[in-house]
C-alpha cells in the first residue's frame, strides 16, 4: 500500500505529458485496468483475507519505531542512490523548465514514495527499495539533459560511490553461524515429517522441516484480537490454540531466542501491540513444562520434548 502514492504520481504524469488524446486516454485507463486484472482474482478467491492482509495488517499495523531510527535506516539503505537523487533534484531546480519533465516526474514519484512510507509508521527501510530504481533513473535522466550535466553526472557517480565508504549500520555479528547451528540440531533431532514451532522459520527451512500449521507468519502468527474461527480462516493462531498445541506436545521441537526477546511471540496481530503478559507467561510455562533445552547458543535455544 505504501507504493500507491508513487504509483499515483507516475499515473498522473503519464496522462499529463501524453502527446495525443488517444495516448492520454490509454495512459489514464490502462494502469487501473491492469491492476484490476492482477488483484480482482485474489479478492474473488478470498475477500476476507484480501482485505485483512492488505489493509488491516500490512497497511494499518506496523511496529512503532522512532522516526529518527527509520530515517537513519533509510539513509543507509542505498546512500549512493540517494546521493544521485539529491543531485538530480538540485539539477532540476537549477535548470527549471529546461529539465527533463519525464525525469522530474520519475524523481517526484521516488520522493513521494519514500516520504509516504516514512510517515505511515512503516519501520523497515527496505520498504523504500521500490523507489530506489525510480530515484536513480529519474536523477540520471534529469542530470544528463541539463547544460552542466556533462560534469555533474560524473560528479554524481563519484559522490554516489563515496557515499558507500561510510561506516555501515551496526549488525548482529555471527548471526548466520547461530542459524546454521540451530538448524543442524533441529535436523538431527527430528524426522522429515516433524513440525517446528518457531518465530524464525529460516531455522526450519535450513533444517528441511516444516513449521507448525498457522505459524507461517513467524513472530506475527499469534493473535489475541480475534475469535478462533476468523483466526483459522486467516491462517493465524490464537493464544488458546498455541497453548493447546504446546500442551499436546505437537511441535517436535521449539526454537526461540536464548534470551528474553519480543521476537518470541510477543506481538498480537493485527495491532502489533504486546500480548498480555499473563497469556505469554502461560505459553512459556507450558513450553518449559513439556519441553527442555536441547541446545543453546548465543542467539537460539532449541527445546525438545521431555521424556515421560
Amino acid at each position: 500500500m505504501t507504493v500507491a502514492p508513487a504509483f499515483v504520481v507516475l499515473w498522473a504524469a503519464q496522462g499529463l505529458y501524453a502527446r495525443t488524446i488517444r495516448m492520454r486516454w490509454l495512459a489514464v485507463a490502462l494502469p487501473p485496468a491492469v491492476m484490476c486484472c492482477a488483484y480482482v482474482p485474489f479478492y474473488a478467491a478470498s475477500p476476507e483475507s484480501f482485505v485483512f492482509w492488505n489493509f488491516e495488517y500490512h497497511a494499518a499495523s506496523t511496529m512503532h519505531m522512532p522516526l529518527r531510527r527509520v530515517l537513519v535506516d533509510n539513509l543507509w539503505l542505498a546512500p549512493g542512490a540517494l546521493t544521485l537523487l539529491v543531485l538530480g533534484l538540485v539539477a532540476a531546480v537549477v535548470a527549471r523548465r529546461k529539465a527533463s519533465m519525464g525525469g522530474c516526474a520519475v524523481m517526484a514519484a521516488a520522493v513521494v514514495g519514500i516520504v509516504a512510507q516514512l510517515f505511515t509508521k512503516v519501520p523497515y527501510a527496505e520498504n523504500s527499495t521500490p523507489f530506489l530504481a525510480l530515484a536513480v533513473v529519474g536523477a540520471v535522466e534529469v542530470i544528463s539533459w541539463v547544460r552542466f550535466g556533462r560534469w555533474l553526472l560524473p560528479l554524481g557517480v563519484v559522490a554516489a560511490g563515496l557515499a558507500l565508504l561510510g561506516p555501515p549500520p551496526p549488525v548482529l555479528p555471527g548471526i548466520h553461524r547461530h542459524f546454521d547451528e540451530a538448524a543442524r540440531f533441529v535436523e538431527s533431532r527430528t524426522k522429515p515429517t516433524d513440525k517446528v514451532l518457531t518465530p524464525f522459520p529460516l531455522v526450519a527451512i535450513q533444517a528441511q522441516r516444516e513449521v507448525m500449521p498457522r505459524t507461517e507468519m513467524a513472530k506475527f502468527c499469534l493473535t489475541a484480537e480475534m475469535a478462533e474461527g476468523r483466526a483459522k480462516r486467516l491462517h493465524l493462531l490464537t493464544a488458546k490454540a498455541m497453548l493447546a498445541s504446546i500442551e499436546a506436545r505437537e511441535p517436535a521441537v521449539i526454537c526461540v531466542t536464548s534470551f528474553p526477546s519480543p521476537w518470541n511471540f510477543y506481538w498480537t496481530v493485527p495491532s502489533l501491540k504486546r500480548v498480555d503478559g499473563r497469556v505469554r507467561q502461560r505459553i512459556f510455562d507450558a513450553m518449559m513444562r513439556e519441553y527442555e533445552v536441547g541446545m543453546r547458543n548465543e542467539f537460539f535455544a532449541v527445546l525438545v520434548r521431555r521424556a515421560r
